[in-house]
């Protein structure tokens, strides 16, 4: 506002706007309480394709808030990965 009221311009040319991603509680994240999984544990274990396509395919992408759950991204690899490889298998 203040770069619009004294040089009557606007400061960005861009802008991007982005949601926050919540805990499983409808909570921040906070390293003080500890309500996240840690990251390089569901990296290992998930794969971090899944946590990519999840967190691009949620509302965190429209500017809302996004409670993250291991189980959605769990889901990420049942309903979109899964089928993926499968047909990947069979066609190879």
């Amino acid at each position: 506002m203040i770069a619009t009221a004294i040089k009557n311009e606007t400061p960005f040319k861009n802008l991007i706007v982005h949601g926050i991603v919540l805990a499983a509680d409808k909570k921040k994240m906070s390293k003080h309480l500890k309500n996240y999984p840690d990251p390089m544990d569901l990296a290992n274990k998930i794969g971090v394709d899944a946590i990519r396509l999840y967190l691009a395919s949620s509302p965190v992408v429209k500017a809302e808030e996004l409670p993250f759950k291991e189980e959605g991204v769990q889901n990420m690899v049942r309903d979109v990965f899964l089928p993926w490889y499968n047909t990947y298998r069979f066609l190879v």
